[in-house]
C-alpha cells in the first residue's frame, strides 16, 4: 500500500467580501456591539452579509469561538460553514455555526451529569419498537383495526404521527382536536411511551431545545458560562424558530450583542410552532436595536417582484418594504386555470415545448413546481 500523500491546507480566499455593498449591507456588516434586525427579502444577498460580518469582526480581533451563528436546518449551516472555510482558510478557527438543535445537543451532552440521560434521540424505528412493546402489555385500544399494523397508513404510522402531535402540542390540546378512534386509551400509551423512552434514555427531537433550557434555568452558572464564551450571537432565519428557541438563544445573548437575520413574509413552518411575530417583537424585546433593510433582490425579474410586492401589501401588521431589483422586467406572469390535472400538465408541457422551440432554452434549464408529491406522477406522464 503506498502511503498517503500529505494533504495541503486550502488558503483562504483573497475575495474582498466588501467589495460592491449596498450602504444597507455595509451597515450589517459594519455593526459590531449592541441588538440588530436585519429585514432581509428573498434574494437579498444575506448570507454574503453574514459571512462578511463574522470576517470583519474576526479581523478586528473578535476570537472565531467567540461567535455564534444559529441558523434553522443543517443545510443551511452547512452552507455558512463551507463559505467561511472558504473565506477564512482550513488551517483557521472558525465560528460556532449550528442549528437550533445541534446546538441544543451539543450542550446537553457536555452537561449529562445535570440533566441524567444518555441523550440517545428517539428515531422512528424506536418509538414504533417502543409502541409494539406496550401494545402486547396492555390491553388492546378500543376501535382500532389491529390487522394492518404496518405500512404508511397502518396502525404504527397513525400511533406515531399521534405522539408527534402530543409532543408538539400537549396531551390535552390534542385530544380536543384528536381524529383517533380512542383518544383517551392512546392517552395512556403514550405516558407509557414517554416513561419507556425515559427509562432507556432517549428524548425526542425537540426535547434537546427543552431540556437545554430547563438545564439553564436550574443551574445559572452553566449558563453564564455560555454568555461569557458566545459575546456575539447572529440568527438566521429568525421569522422560523419556536418560542423555546428563542428563549434559548435569547439567555445566552443577554449581554444584547445579537443581530437577528430574517423576513416575515417568508416564513414556513408555522406547523412547527414557528412564530413569524418573532421578528416584529424583536424591537420590543430589544428596544434599543438598529433595524436595517435588504430589500434589493439579486435574483429575480422586476416583474415577479411586482407580483410578489402585490401580494404583501396587503397583510396588515407586518414592517413595510417593497421588493425591486436592478434586473431586467422580464416576461410577464401567465396565470392559467386547468379544468383537471391533465389539463393542467399539457399546459405546462405545452409551454416548456414553446420556450424550447421559440426561445431556444434548454430543457435542462427548466423547473416545475408544485405543492403536494401527488401532483408529480400526471406531469411526469405528460
Amino acid at each position: 500500500k503506498q502511503p498517503e500523500e500529505p494533504s495541503i491546507p486550502v488558503p483562504a480566499e483573497t475575495v474582498d467580501l466588501e467589495k460592491g455593498l449596498t450602504p444597507e449591507q455595509r451597515r450589517v456588516v459594519e455593526h459590531m456591539d449592541g441588538p440588530m434586525a436585519v429585514i432581509a427579502v428573498p434574494g437579498a444577498g444575506k448570507t454574503h452579509c453574514l459571512i462578511a460580518r463574522m470576517v470583519r469582526m474576526i479581523k478586528n480581533g473578535i476570537l472565531p469561538e467567540q461567535i455564534l451563528f444559529v441558523t434553522f436546518t443543517k443545510k443551511a449551516a452547512g452552507e455558512i460553514l463551507e463559505r467561511a472555510r472558504r473565506v477564512l482558510g482550513e488551517e483557521s478557527a472558525l465560528p460556532a455555526i449550528f442549528t437550533f438543535h445541534s446546538l441544543g445537543y451539543t450542550i446537553l451532552r457536555k452537561h449529562e451529569d445535570f440533566i441524567g440521560k444518555s441523550l440517545k434521540i428517539a428515531e422512528k424505528v424506536d418509538y414504533y419498537r417502543l409502541i409494539l412493546q406496550i401494545i402486547d402489555e396492555i390491553s388492546p385500544l378500543s376501535g382500532i383495526d389491529y390487522d394492518g399494523l404496518t405500512g404508511d397508513f397502518g396502525l404504527l404510522s397513525r400511533i406515531y404521527n399521534a405522539v408527534l402531535s402530543i409532543e408538539k402540542d400537549g396531551l390535552e390540546e390534542w385530544k380536543k382536536h384528536a381524529d383517533f378512534p380512542d383518544p383517551d386509551g392512546l392517552g395512556c400509551l403514550y405516558q407509557k411511551l414517554k416513561e419507556r423512552m425515559k427509562e432507556e434514555g432517549y428524548i425526542c427531537f425537540d426535547e434537546q431545545i427543552q431540556l437545554t433550557n430547563q438545564l439553564f434555568s436550574e443551574y445559572p452558572d452553566v449558563l453564564k458560562s455560555y454568555q461569557q464564551r458566545f459575546r456575539y450571537v447572529m440568527i438566521d432565519e429568525f421569522q422560523d424558530i419556536s418560542s423555546d428557541q428563542v428563549d434559548l438563544v435569547y439567555a445566552i445573548a443577554s449581554h444584547g450583542n445579537i443581530v437577528v437575520v430574517g423576513d416575515d413574509d417568508q416564513s414556513i413552518y408555522s406547523w412547527r410552532g414557528a412564530d413569524l411575530r418573532n421578528i416584529i417583537d424583536f424591537q420590543q424585546d430589544y428596544p434599543s436595536a438598529k433595524v436595517i433593510k435588504l430589500e434589493q433582490n439579486y435574483r429575480s425579474t422586476q416583474t415577479i417582484l411586482d407580483a410578489a410586492n402585490a401580494v404583501i401589501q396587503n397583510i396588515s401588521g407586518r414592517p413595510s418594504k417593497r421588493l425591486w431589483t436592478e434586473n431586467n422586467q422580464g416576461k410577464p406572469l401567465i396565470l392559467y386555470t386547468a379544468s383537471d390535472e391533465h389539463s393542467e400538465a399539457d399546459f405546462i408541457v405545452n409551454t416548456m415545448r414553446k420556450e424550447h422551440n421559440e426561445e431556444h432554452q434548454l430543457y435542462g434549464n427548466m423547473a416545475v413546481l408544485y405543492r403536494i408529491n401527488a401532483q408529480s406522477r400526471v406531469i411526469e406522464e405528460a
